[in-house]
Order: C-alpha cells, then structure tokens, then sequence
C-alpha cells in the first residue's frame, strides 16, 4: 500500500518495504515514475485519502470475519480492532500493530458509552451483511472473508477490502480464545454442510431474517445475506461504504 498526501509545496509518499519510507516528491510526474517503479506493470486500485480515527496518534482500523456455519449463514465471528504503529500508515500486524477487542477498545480506550459502542457495531454488521451479499452475488459463494473497515472522525465507515482466505492472526490477539477455536470451527460446520452430513452444528448461531434483527445481534449471532439491501447496478461496483461504491479490479 502507497500513501500519497498532498503538501504545500509537492507531495509525500510513503509506503513499506523492510521498514516505511517517505519519500517527497516535487511534481506529479515525478510521482507518477516513483509509483511505477514500486508496482511496476502492476495495475492498482486508488482510494482517496481518509482521516481516520487515532489513538495516541496511530490510526484505527477494523477487521471483521465473517464465516459461513453449518445452517450455511453468514455469521459475524469476531471484530477486531488493529492500532497502528504512530506515524505508520498502515495497521497490519507483520509492522507492529496492536490488536484489541471490539467492545473494550471502544468503550474502555476511546472512552465511548456502552450504547454507542452497540450502535457503532450496528452499523458494522448491517454493512457486512451488504458487503458479503454483493461480493457473493458477483463472484460465488465464499465460506469467510476478512474484511478490512475504517472509521473516519466523523463517524463513517469504510470498506478498504476483503480477503478470501483470512489469517486469525487478529482474533488470536486480541478476541480471546474462545472466539479463536470458534473461527476455526464455523467453516468445518460449513464443510459438514456441503459434503451432505447431517450431524449436529458445533455451534448455536442464531439465524436473523433482516437488517433490524441484524442491528440487534450480539458476538456469534448469524445473518442471511439475501435478507439484507444491496447495490444494483450493472457493472462490478460495491456499495464498499456507506455512501461510496468501490470499483473491484
């Protein structure tokens, strides 16, 4: 991933190779050539810039996982939260990242109220829910996806990307144990359900039929993606946020 701001005079790259680099950057042409000698013949997604919220100056990020159970519903395992290195541009774990629990970063770090706290993650799973319907509706049925969010300062959410084979590197550090045995045992219920078995789940997700259930749910609890709204349009564009389409490349 390549940062690039704008500055007064020029602009600032920056992007990771063993460590971050920055780099300043006098015109767009020259622009232009830096970027290409990093992605080379590489074609590459743009996304503008957004300020996200920050914690003792690092920024945010989340990183739910979805997974299918053995009901064959999508279900919302865990929402990790990753906190950058300060000054780093990106939250992955391999640059140092922490990672915590959705619910006591939120409320025991940032300081927000037990409601809005529920609200926010609200917000998260009813976005998912149209996320994961779209995705399947262009490219198949997936059994999990990592989906990568952020949240800006004014309270918008964002989707950044999914990922089709997640690491639980993040629901190991920071969901507990529990959730981490579970994130391995919801796609062997769904396997069970492919191959045609008929033994009980292994978990007792429940099943929500709409986005107001879905609003309502807590850790664990499933939802069906042909019951949520999602973007019509001809064409590969998600409705990524909540008021921005992402086109998929």
């Amino acid at each position: 991933m390549i940062r690039v701001a704008r500055e007064i005079i020029g602009y600032t790259m920056t992007f990771f190779g063993q460590t971050q680099v920055e780099k300043k950057i006098v015109s767009l042409s020259h622009l232009k050539e830096e970027v290409r000698k990093i992605i080379g013949s590489s074609r590459a997604i743009v996304q503008q810039g957004l300020d996200l919220v920050t914690h003792n100056g690092a920024i945010v990020d989340l990183r739910p996982l979805v997974q299918k159970n053995g009901q064959g519903e999508w279900q919302v395992t865990a929402i990790p939260v990753r906190v950058g290195v300060r000054g780093a541009h990106i939250t992955s774990t391999r640059t140092g990242s922490q990672v915590y629990d959705f619910t006591y970063f939120f409320e025991m770090m940032l300081g927000y109220s037990k409601g809005r706290s529920q609200e926010l993650q609200a917000r998260i799973k009813e976005l998912l829910g149209r996320i994961v319907a779209r995705l399947e509706e262009e490219f198949g049925p997936f059994g999990e996806l990592g989906i990568d969010l952020a949240l800006d300062k004014e309270g918008k959410l964002w989707f950044i990307e999914a990922n089709a084979k997640p690491g639980k590197d993040t629901v190991a550090l920071g969901c507990g144990e529990e959730t981490f045995i579970e994130s391995f045992f919801a796609p062997l219920e769904y396997a069970k359900l492919l191959a045609g078995f008929k033994t009980a789940p292994l978990t007792d997700g429940t099943s929500l039929s709409s986005p107001a259930q879905l609003a309502r749910a807590g850790k664990g609890d499933t939802f069906s993606a042909a019951s949520v709204p999602h973007h019509q349009e001809a064409g590969k564009t998600v409705m990524a946020v909540e008021t921005i389409p992402v086109v998929l490349k």
